[in-house]
């Protein structure tokens, strides 16, 4: 899968491995890359969305939320969480940003 665009507003979508260039507009929700992915964009205000190990040169939006981005071991860690994000996850053999957080979940 590679060069899509889509728009604002998608949940619940799942994607193999080597999917690359793909852009997602704002408002996406638990979208699951494989591994090895690449410049891949999604929008702002992204929550719950995971993707796999040796992923590079992805892009998260502003305002975004438990995003997590799988170990690296292949290279340097390119990806990039916008402004005003919280308890992301991006994980790296030289690199953890550790502002992940827990959600709390209440019933």
């Amino acid at each position: 899968c590679h060069d899509n665009t889509f728009g604002n507003d998608c949940y619940y979508n799942t994607f193999g491995n080597d999917c690359y260039y793909n852009t997602f507009g704002n408002e996406c929700y638990y979208i699951t890359f494989g591994n090895e992915c690449q410049d891949n964009t999604l929008g702002n205000f992204n929550t719950d969305n995971n993707l796999g190990s040796n992923c590079m040169n992805n892009t998260i939006g502003n305002g975004c939320s438990y995003n997590t981005i799988g170990n690296n071991t292949i290279g340097q860690n390119s990806n990039s969480i916008g402004n005003v994000c919280s308890g992301n996850c991006i994980n790296n053999s030289k690199q953890t940003i550790n502002n992940c957080v827990q959600k709390l979940l209440f019933s």
